[in-house]
């Protein structure tokens, strides 16, 4: 049973059915967003919330410090709304006037077809700001125009910024998922006054909590990983990242090179006689098949390609490249990206590999039955635990890349310069913005 903090509202029962009934209707987006506050006239954060599907409304973590546009504090925490897969995510603050991006919704739209994120702000109307209406942005900008995402989201292909599991610093729940976590005592204190005030305010008391999940929902390890909210958005996001990184891997590199990228990150080795054809080639495989030369041919860097804010360090041991989400690894989500694009195509050689995956998997815990609701198997459900014993996937990926790269094909690169029919409007210039929070 979920409980959302309500008092009545005279006159808003019947908009209130209307908006929920139209936003539940489908997968809920950005543009469905954008005509639920047309269509109920919307001028306020606080109208638009009890409106929202309530798959976005209990599903979504806390930030007391924010780096972003918008503040937050301990009692007014930056709220981020994640639904069920983090396709659209939006979020708030408490309100108050001293906090700044108190008048704005701040979202982000996974454009699936595209593989990208779609950054978006709304402004509503205050006596602050003396808007007449609500302002929706252009994608990647401010809604006043004068601020880029791209400054602080890792370039003009922006992404959210998200700290590797598992500490995130400024959320609640920091260490692990924890209330109170062992970086800061304070954390308990804070978040018990935060409880208490919820359920009358005008923002907070439309979030929902689950029973189940007790006082401190949506905190409570010990009742699985639903109340792990931190831990769930890492492993969303880095299911859309791997995404994103896995459509740059192969639109800017010959496909050959998708599959050696593959290779390295399963550990693979080429067959003695596959060693032998390569060499015959004159060409120096084993350097053009590295991972550096991969990354330097798709013109990533790091900040670009994980979802790493600019002042977090890399992991001592790890290619800066690699990036824990949750449960998944960046490079093997782009690796499995791969595999999956050549079993959509219908490769039936990859649909079983796609097919064994499926089958033998053992999650790590209960997380993956509502994680990883996919058609396909998602990109970063793989750990480098659970390919060890990958045989079949080597056999495969070996033959490919071998063949490939014996028969490169005249049209096997594509143009990293494509722009793409939501692309229009991204017109980035140097960022205002203060800092990178998540988010």
């Amino acid at each position: 049973m979920k409980v959302a903090w309500r008092s009545s509202i005279s006159g808003v029962l019947f908009v209130l059915l209307l908006g929920i009934a139209n936003a539940q209707a489908g997968a809920f987006r950005y543009e469905n967003l954008v005509e639920l506050i047309q269509k109920n006239s919307i001028t306020s954060i606080e109208s638009l919330l009890p409106l929202l599907p309530e798959e976005l409304r209990s599903n979504y973590t806390l930030m007391r410090m924010s780096g972003s546009l918008q503040d937050a504090t301990a009692i007014e925490p930056r709220a981020i709304l994640f639904g069920s897969d983090a396709s659209l995510t939006c979020a708030f603050n408490g309100g108050s006037a001293a906090l700044a991006g108190s008048d704005s919704l701040e979202c982000f739209q996974f454009r699936t077809e595209e593989k990208r994120f779609d950054f978006r702000q709304i402004q509503f109307p205050t006596a602050q700001n003396t808007l007449k209406k609500v302002r929706y942005s252009a994608s990647g900008k401010s809604a006043d125009g004068k601020i880029s995402c791209a400054g602080c989201h890792g370039g003009t292909d922006a992404r959210p910024n998200w700290s590797e599991y598992s500490k995130w610093p400024g959320a609640y729940g920091t260490d692990d998922d924890f209330i109170p976590g062992t970086a800061d005592p304070s954390e308990r204190e804070d978040y018990d006054r935060f409880v208490a005030s919820r359920p009358s305010h005008l923002r907070y008391r439309w979030l929902i909590q689950s029973e189940a999940g007790g006082p401190n929902s949506p905190f409570n390890r010990d009742a699985g990983t639903r109340f792990r909210p931190n831990l769930r958005f890492s492993d969303l996001l880095g299911r859309l990242n791997a995404l994103r990184a896995g459509e740059k891997l192969r639109a800017r590199t010959a496909s050959w090179q998708a599959m050696a990228f593959a290779l390295n990150v399963f550990r693979c080795d080429l067959s003695v006689d596959q060693k032998k054809s390569l060499l015959a080639t004159g060409r120096p495989f084993e350097s053009e098949m590295s991972l550096d030369s991969i990354f330097a041919s798709i013109g990533e860097t790091p900040r670009s390609w994980t979802l790493r804010a600019r002042t977090e360090a890399v992991r001592k041991g790890t290619s800066p490249f690699q990036y824990q989400s949750g449960y998944g690894y960046l490079l093997e989500g782009v690796a499995m990206t791969v595999i999956q694009a050549r079993a959509q195509a219908g490769d039936p050689r990859f649909q079983s590999l796609v097919k064994e995956v499926r089958e033998n998997l053992s999650p790590e815990s209960d997380s993956y039955s509502f994680l990883h609701a996919l058609n396909e198997t998602s990109p970063n459900i793989l750990g480098p635990a659970d390919l060890a014993n990958w045989t079949n996937a080597c056999v495969v990926l070996s033959a490919e890349f071998t063949k490939e790269y014996l028969t490169p094909q005249a049209d096997s690169k594509a143009s990293s310069s494509r722009v793409s029919s939501y692309d229009a409007d991204r017109v980035f210039s140097p960022s205002g913005g203060k800092g990178e929070d998540s988010r």
